[in-house]
């Protein structure tokens, strides 16, 4: 197997993982961050509005750069993001964090789509 097909593929994995584990997290993070668990479930809106706003707009803005230096600046916001988003204790830090983690998988997610596909 090409390295460069399953770097892509983990990364696919990494993103989807993200996005549906936090849900199951839900009760602890409430527990955690002294908030209700509908109020902890906005972390999942703000993953979900910032790929939404952000994937069209970057994607338009960002069209003409290397993908190669795309998609590491990205693995790279992502990891970072998801990173500081684990060890804040705020919730107001936690939703910025996995707001901002968004910004980067969406770039991972579709490049990975188009070149495996």
């Amino acid at each position: 197997m090409n390295y460069r097909i399953f770097i892509l593929v983990i990364g696919t994995f990494i993103i989807g993982t993200d996005d549906f584990v936090i849900a199951g997290l839900l009760p602890h993070i409430s527990d955690e961050m002294n908030v209700t668990i509908a109020v902890a479930g906005q972390l999942v809106t703000a993953f979900a509005i910032a790929y939404a706003i952000g994937a069209p707009i970057f994607g338009t803005l960002t069209m003409n750069l290397p993908l190669k230096t795309l998609l590491v600046v990205s693995m790279l916001v992502f990891a970072i993001a998801n990173a500081l988003s684990a060890i804040v204790t705020s919730f107001e830090m936690a939703l910025f964090h996995k707001s901002f983690s968004r910004s980067g998988s969406y770039y991972i997610y579709t490049i990975s789509n188009d070149y495996i596909y």
